[in-house]
């Protein structure tokens, strides 16, 4: 009880509380997540391998409706040049090819 099944796709594959980007739209493709801030998507604690490459074509706030719901993301580390905010349960394709390089959880976007 309780385990995913093997069928899950798309962004459901995000499990609760995460934010999570995805290498192909409609939360397809590779998945890189994230519970905490990330400050460098490339040298931090959880590293997004191909993020360090290829821009992330979708993405989907699964975060908790806390005192940091929202999910900001960034073109640089260090949550520099802000390029988006997820509410939770929000989910967007991404059109643009900028890499992104942190992640923080924000009380409001």
């Amino acid at each position: 009880r309780g385990t995913p099944s093997a069928d899950v796709l798309g962004y459901d594959r995000c499990a609760i509380g995460l934010v999570c980007f995805f290498s192909e739209p409609d939360g397809e493709g590779e998945m890189c997540a994230w519970y905490g801030d990330e400050q460098d998507w490339v040298s931090g604690r959880a590293v997004c391998e191909w993020g360090r490459k290829s821009a992330p074509k979708s993405v989907v706030n699964n975060g908790y409706a806390d005192h940091l719901p929202d999910a900001g993301y960034y073109a640089r580390s260090g949550f520099k040049e802000p390029l988006g905010c997820l509410r939770p349960t929000e989910r967007r394709n991404l059109e643009s090819e900028v890499l992104i390089r942190s992640v923080k959880w924000l009380p409001d976007c």
